[in-house]
């Protein structure tokens, strides 16, 4: 799937296995349709994942997610940018720009770019991952699917964990703790924390090390109030911080004979074309590319309850600040551009929504989803200090990109006998970009002349989609769930990063349609 062009399809798929354990599946409660639900009442595929088995399994960052779920994968590209892919669906990550079709959720709050998908995930109560087409009632752009992840919220007596793992082949090692302070009547803090070394595959001559190597620290505040029966506020304050070493690629093939020379001009002449886990790239006096990505998030939920019918706010903000340099040419020496990135993104949601009371036989969850983002990069393309210095010329480039989302939303529930339902969903969503794009040439080159010239402007695009959802289900008995459903889901346009000229900037909306049987 490129970023430059929509897609429109329709996917088939029976429902896979939903609990890692089956005989632990009705005690599975799921907040996927933004109410507690048994997992074995909700006629959606959904897998669900509990905190102790993450523990258990060792998985400690959210890239590692596949190795705990059938039907998720995780793609990174030579950017060191992540996506997931459900059923093998999912969106391409070659424009920094791109906003993903299989978004990440933290306590409800929506996080759709890949650059959000490298922080560390720890002290996590559960994990839910969304497989197919979910339009109706999460964030945005869940027309393939989704991954939320649900923090451990704190407990009503003090008390503290600690973990710590550590993997000889990598040399990686994680340390997790976290602690419940009780404040007062129905009041308690946790405060957790995480501190990650994962050590890379990729042995690098010229260095001495391997790589890709990544560290990260992360910790999270999470506050708890019950002042009354109908009444509770959860705030959620968390901070990441990351960096990556090195990039894992291999040169594979040089037909020309031009890699080896340059090595060799350089001052390596090991050069190789193996598929053997080594790379020879930048030098001890380039240094290694090393990226660092720095986000803090805060969350504040309200439920108030009314006779049955529940009232809930969640407000979030979120952002990061990435700094990442770049050997484009992965060869010792300086001969293709040395690339640093600076990008960064602030996003503010708020989402107000009523959920009817789940007894009798209809009921439903309504309300509406707002989201403004500003989101920017600059990066400088330089010229190369080995001979000859004209082939890439110099450039800087700026791109700033405003996004603006209104959306109303729906979804009812009616059982039409005692073992007969219908579920019907329903979204409007709104959506407004504007772009504005300066490239400046500073010397000139083959890149600065012909593919990147300068450029200085700016463009707007509206839209506005309708999706949803509609879907049978029958209970034989009360163990036993069939059902049959149609989603329809969009993923909003947008524009690149990079774009070779500002008519050439846009790409269109997708579109994805999902018949499920489960």
């Amino acid at each position: 799937m490129s970023a430059l062009a929509p897609i429109s399809g329709t996917s088939y798929a029976i429902a896979e296995e939903r609990v890692e354990s089956r005989s632990r599946i009705d005690e599975v409660i799921v907040t996927a349709r933004k109410r507690a639900e048994l997992l074995t009442e909700v006629p959606m595929t959904i897998t669900a994942v509990s905190g102790e088995i993450l523990m258990e399994r060792g998985i400690t960052s959210i890239t590692s997610l596949p190795e705990v779920t059938s039907g998720l994968t995780v793609s990174v590209n030579a950017n060191s940018q992540v996506s997931f892919r459900v059923r093998g669906l999912g969106s391409e990550t070659s424009s920094e720009s791109f906003e993903q079709s299989v978004p990440l959720f933290i306590d409800g709050m929506y996080q759709g770019r890949s650059q959000s998908y490298v922080q560390s995930m720890f002290d996590i109560a559960q994990v839910e991952i969304v497989k197919g087409t979910e339009s109706s009632l999460l964030g945005k752009n869940t027309s393939l699917g989704a991954v939320s992840l649900t923090t451990r919220k704190p407990g009503d007596e003090l008390a503290f964990n600690v973990t710590t793992s550590y993997e000889f082949e990598l040399d990686s090692h994680n340390i997790e703790s976290g602690v419940d302070i009780p404040l007062a009547n129905n009041m308690a803090l946790r405060l957790a924390g995480q501190v990650r070394k994962q050590g890379g595959w990729v042995e690098n001559p010229l260095l001495g090390e391997d790589y890709p190597e990544t560290k990260s620290v992360a910790g999270r505040g999470v506050f708890v109030w019950e002042p009354s029966s109908d009444l509770d506020i959860t705030l959620l304050y968390q901070r990441f911080d990351t960096k990556t070493l090195g990039q894992p690629e291999e040169i594979v093939t040089d037909l020309s004979g031009g890699g080896r020379a340059r090595a060799e001009v350089a001052g390596y002449f090991d050069f190789e074309t193996n598929l053997n886990y080594v790379n020879a790239s930048s030098d001890p006096g380039f240094g290694t590319t090393k990226d660092n990505m720095v986000g803090n998030a805060a969350i504040a939920t309200i439920n108030y309850d009314i006779d049955g019918y529940t009232l809930t706010s969640v407000s979030s903000y979120s952002d990061y600040d990435l700094f990442k340099p770049f050997d484009a040419d992965l060869l010792p020496g300086r001969w293709a551009a040395y690339d640093p990135i600076n990008q960064d993104s602030k996003q503010l949601t708020q989402e107000l929504r009523i959920s009817s009371p789940a007894e009798g036989r209809f009921n439903y969850v309504a309300g509406l989803f707002y989201l403004t983002e500003e989101w920017h990069q600059d990066r400088i393309w330089l010229n190369p200090a080995t001979p000859p210095n004209g082939l890439t010329g110099e450039m800087l480039e700026q791109t700033d990109i405003e996004l603006e989302t209104f959306s109303a939303f729906g979804q009812m529930n009616y059982d039409i006998t005692e073992q007969f339902g219908l579920t019907l969903g329903l979204r409007y969503t709104d959506e407004e970009r504007t772009a504005d794009f300066i490239r400046e040439t500073i010397v000139s080159g083959l890149l600065t002349s012909f593919l990147f010239p300068e450029i200085n402007g700016n463009k707007t695009r509206t839209e506005s989609h309708v999706d949803g959802s509609i879907g049978f289900q029958y209970t034989p008995n009360e163990t036993v769930l069939y059902y049959a459903s149609f989603s329809r889901g969009t993923k909003g346009g947008g524009f690149l990063n990079l774009p070779t000229s500002i008519a050439a900037s846009e790409f269109e909306e997708e579109q994805a349609d999902t018949i499920e049987l489960g």
